[in-house]
């Protein structure tokens, strides 16, 4: 969908946008550069030339599935968050998000960081794809049983609360789907976002109906987690059915130790990573749990909520133009770094929008979605949007570091990241709460998605990739041009 949204703007000039991920086959000399710096305008020649090319068609058609079906997602999950958050109140409403946190923060530890070396081994080497997906399936495997066995101890001896550790032990249920989740991994490998979507699409759709029931039938706390497992476990089902009609058997994918050694020797930074990731993005919700009330927890997810909403958008470029980020590494340097520069500036471009909108709507937004008892999440939600900015340059800094191979620094920086959120949250939490943990957010994001970059040497052209990518007078001007009023003075 952002792709058309582009091709519209400029369609009455008979000339066409071209994304990151394709190249325009004919030379036109002069380039263009637009807001939010995906592109250069070509001429209805080359247009025809690259409306031909079987790869600019597929980048962008993989783009618009998973933007509606992430759009649809995020629309239906609203909705039904709001349903449920007005029903359950804000106390209730905070247990159950401090146990999604916590089950997010073991999921990273389950998955050992193989996912995303894994969709860069499957872009590499796709005759591979039964041992990759094997040796993700049997790892992933042992390692869900364990840390879903360490919660029941774990939650046995620290919870007394019966209601609260029953829902525990059902939402924990979904650690053990983990290792399912390979399959969406190829999808993703082979830019074939649609099969994805219509799986999520159609689990997301009944369960939304069926929590909808849960909350005119009144049903307790523990249903809507009883709901929480049914709906993982449906998307799971519904992912290996399409990859056994598109692609093969389950029974084929193979485990070899060689290949297992290998990728978790260069996967333990990418896990140490994703995991000061989760931290830094849900060790809010357990430290207000923590140091004030589930009240507090109740009124910060709400903030978050909506503040992460639009999340999606970069994971959705990341997902269909990765591919052909890292085929241009293997290429011309001029060229790969054309389409990281422009990549980072559309990340950058897209979330300054959507953060104004937010900031400025954010009073009207939670009265009218989730009524009075949630007038606390106004203020934060305010700070909290400003993150939006530095998670998106973070998305689009993975997909470099994952091409480079710079996984260590990765994991450094996003160690680093974790450590400053903690700290800011034990200090501000006491003080602000929820507000506190917004503001912990936004430091610590801030702090590894553009600082880091410019501290470690081999890094610091992207960290000044990104420093321009930030000058709003740029890209705000780039904006200008690509809705044409630059053109139309010249």
């Amino acid at each position: 969908m952002i792709p058309f949204l582009f091709v519209g703007m400029v369609n009455h000039w008979d000339t066409l946008v071209i994304l990151v991920g394709s190249e325009c086959p004919l030379s036109s000399g002069k380039h263009v550069r637009i807001f939010p710096g995906c592109a250069r305008l070509c001429s209805s020649a080359e247009v025809a030339a690259v409306k031909s090319k079987r790869g600019f068609r597929k980048y962008l058609t993989n783009t618009a599935w998973l933007f509606f079906g992430e759009m649809t997602r995020l629309l239906i999950g609203l909705f039904v968050s709001v349903t449920v958050a007005r029903y359950l109140g804000p106390e209730n409403f905070g247990r159950y998000n401090y146990v999604i946190a916590l089950l997010a923060i073991l999921d990273v530890v389950t998955r050992l960081g193989m996912t995303t070396l894994a969709t860069r081994e499957m872009v590499a080497h796709p005759e591979e794809r039964d041992d990759i997906l094997g040796v993700l399936f049997f790892t992933t495997a042992a390692t869900s049983l364990v840390a879903y066995l360490a919660l029941l101890v774990i939650v046995a001896w620290t919870v007394d609360e019966p209601a609260m550790a029953q829902l525990f032990a059902v939402m924990g249920g979904t650690l053990l789907l983990t290792p399912w989740s390979g399959t969406q991994v190829w999808f993703q490998s082979q830019v074939r976002g649609d099969l994805a979507v219509t799986s999520r699409t159609v689990a997301i759709g009944i369960f939304a109906a069926l929590k909808y029931a849960a909350v005119k039938l009144q049903m307790s706390l523990l249903a809507f987690g009883v709901l929480f497992l049914l709906e993982s476990l449906a998307l799971q089902l519904a992912l290996q059915v399409n990859y056994a009609l598109h692609f093969g058997r389950m029974i084929d994918w193979r485990f070899r130790w060689a290949k297992a050694r290998d990728y978790l020797r260069q996967s333990w930074p990418l896990m140490f990573s994703g995991l000061a990731i989760m931290i830094y993005m849900r060790i809010d919700v357990v430290m207000l749990e923590a140091l004030v009330d589930d009240v507090a927890v109740g009124e910060y997810s709400v903030a978050v909520r909506l503040s992460t909403v639009t999340h999606a958008l970069p994971l959705i470029l990341a997902s269909s133009l990765f591919p052909a980020i890292m085929k241009a590494s293997k290429g011309d340097p001029r060229v790969y770094q054309r389409r990281l520069a422009q990549y980072i500036e559309l990340n950058v471009g897209l979330a300054y929008l959507i953060t104004a909108a937010i900031v400025a709507t954010a009073p009207w937004l939670v009265i009218f979605l989730f009524g009075e008892s949630y007038k606390g999440s106004i203020s934060i939600l305010q700070v909290h949007a400003w993150s939006i900015i530095f998670v998106f340059i973070g998305v689009a800094r993975s997909q470099y570091v994952t091409a480079e191979g710079y996984f260590r620094f990765s994991m450094v920086a996003t160690v680093t990241g974790g450590i400053v959120n903690i700290a800011l949250n034990a200090l501000l939490i006491p003080i602000h709460h929820g507000l506190g943990a917004a503001i912990a957010t936004l430091v610590s994001t801030a702090i590894t998605a553009v600082v880091a970059p410019l501290v470690w040497p081999p890094t610091q052209g992207l960290g000044i990739m990104i420093l321009r990518s930030l000058y709003l007078e740029t890209t705000l001007h780039s904006a200008w041009r690509q809705c044409g009023f630059a053109r139309a003075s010249e």
